[in-house]
């Protein structure tokens, strides 16, 4: 029996040694190949482990305001969902970071009426329609559960109060799909355009539904409805393989506390932390699926865009060595795709990026794998300065903003609330949930009414939309722009081309 072409030598290293039936073996023989990871695992490596070590760090600085993109990169059938998804006993990263998320918010979980907007931005609300929990009045949906929950539980900053909305997409043959809307065999999807926010820089996926979630099972629900409504279909090496790339991305908002225990339930100091997991469809060959029609045109655009993100990567990685020669980098290809285009500002900075490789050398061929490896090798040499969000320190908040006192909390840890529960049956007349202390001087000390105040308050709130709006049309004036000039670009091809050919009809 032949010896694995793929050996581990220790927890960072790894080596490839190209097989006879490899292309690779037929241009340099039997050199091996080394590679260098941050972390090697292997097949025994436990899912709690695996999400230790990978995942909850990231989660850590989610919680403290800060974003975070993992993404799973891979061949088809080389393990990248189980990685995400994992299953009912043996739950993936996705499912226990919704865990550790509600775990360590439980009694801060917030209801003022204030939502992430565009790609960063925070904007209050009235009505509750704007939360999209309609979904939940769906009678099909899923009320599945993962049998094996994740009990680990972060310290939070606990002068905040944490708002959860989720949202779950997918990049389908370079279209983006919302996977919470149900699909509907009468009409064809609707996909959904990028547009640009100008204040960050950075573009943000316009009419994207994000649910504002209450509860782990709620969140449990968005999960398993957005994996339902996925693009999945049977090929010759993987019976259910993924055809999208899907985004299932967590937005925290968190509101400040004063040291009052008022909720400061204003925008201007609210802010929106992300977390994007990324469940990349797996690179494929022809040779070795034998797709046509639309499975190919499928194969098409999946390795196209992986191709592009290898080819950000790599440029990246060739501009960080420009600029340490004085040299001026070259422009990184984002707009080549729409993931890069989606996920450029986690590549330039903006919070942090980890790349969890899957790789299966028994049903996987060394070619495969190796570029694979290839592309990783250049990843991991990308080297992305982190920047911090600004933090808001209480006696930076004014007087005059936007207060209300704490109200009961919604969600406590299950085993208070059994506490709870036998307390209530010897002593009826117990509290279930401490209120805060200002409430109970409510009436005591009574607020002054500024009307002054208010009015300047009203402006305010009123300038901040009309401010939102403005960027909405600018949006869309951009987008007329670019359609413009490019079909001004093509008639000067189409003239110049014409130009050339009357040229050499007359020298003739």
């Amino acid at each position: 029996m032949e010896d694995p072409y793929l050996q581990i030598i220790n927890d960072l290293e790894i080596s490839m040694t190209p097989p006879q039936d490899s292309n690779a073996y037929r241009t340099r023989n039997r050199t091996p190949e080394r590679y260098r990871f941050t972390r090697i695992f292997t097949e025994s490596v436990t899912q709690q482990e695996f999400f230790n070590k990978t995942t909850l760090p990231l989660i850590q600085d989610v919680l403290r305001g800060e974003n975070a993109l993992i993404f799973a990169y891979g061949v088809t059938n080389s393990g990248k969902t189980y990685s995400i998804m994992g299953t009912k006993k043996q739950p993936g990263l996705l499912p226990r970071t919704l865990d550790v998320i509600f775990n360590s918010i439980d009694g801060f979980l917030s209801d003022s009426k204030v939502k992430p907007c565009m790609h960063s931005l925070v904007q209050t609300y009235i009505h509750d329609e704007e939360e999209n929990r309609n979904i939940f009045d769906h009678p099909n949906m899923t009320k599945e559960i993962w049998e094996n929950r994740d009990s680990t539980a972060i310290p939070i900053e606990q002068n905040f109060e944490y708002g959860i909305w989720l949202s779950f997409a997918e990049i389908y043959t370079e279209k983006i799909y919302d996977l919470l809307v149900r699909p509907d065999h009468l009409s064809k999807r609707q996909a959904l355009p990028l547009k640009y926010e100008y204040s960050s820089g950075h573009k943000y996926i316009a009419g994207l539904k994000e649910v504002r979630v209450q509860s782990i099972d709620e969140a449990y629900a968005i999960l398993l409805e957005g994996q339902r409504n996925r693009a999945e279909y049977s090929t010759m090496t993987n019976a259910t393989s993924s055809r999208s790339h899907s985004i299932f991305t967590i937005r925290i908002v968190r509101v400040p506390i004063d040291e009052n225990d008022y909720i400061i339930e204003d925008p201007v100091y609210a802010t929106v932390s992300r977390f994007s997991i990324v469940d990349l469809a797996g690179s494929e060959r022809y040779r070795n699926t034998l797709n046509f029609g639309q499975r190919l045109k499928e194969a098409g655009n999946i390795n196209k865009s992986l191709m592009v993100l290898g080819q950000c990567m790599e440029t990246l990685r060739l501009n960080q060595v420009k600029v340490a020669m004085g040299k001026k980098p070259m422009m990184v290809p984002y707009r080549h795709s729409k993931l890069t285009e989606l996920f450029k500002s986690s590549f330039e900075g903006d919070g942090k990026a980890v790349m969890v490789v899957n790789v299966n050398p028994f049903d996987t061929g060394f070619d495969e794998n190796s570029h694979v490896m290839k592309f990783a090798a250049v990843a991991r040499d990308v080297t992305i300065w982190r920047r911090m969000h600004p933090r808001i320190e209480p006696e930076q908040i004014s007087n005059y903003a936007n207060k209300r006192p704490r109200t009961q909390h919604r969600i406590t840890r299950r085993v208070y609330e059994d506490e709870v529960m036998r307390d209530d049956m010897e002593e009826p007349s117990s509290t279930i949930i401490r209120q805060s202390s200002s409430t109970n001087n409510e009436e005591e000390e009574e607020e002054e009414y500024d009307p002054f105040v208010d009015n300047l308050i009203e402006q305010l709130e009123d300038l901040r939309n009309k401010w939102i709006e403005a960027e909405g049309r600018n949006t869309t004036l951009e987008a007329r722009q670019k359609v413009a000039q490019d079909i001004e670009a093509e008639m000067n091809s189409i003239k110049q081309m014409y130009l050339d050919l009357l040229d050499r009809q007359a020298s003739r």
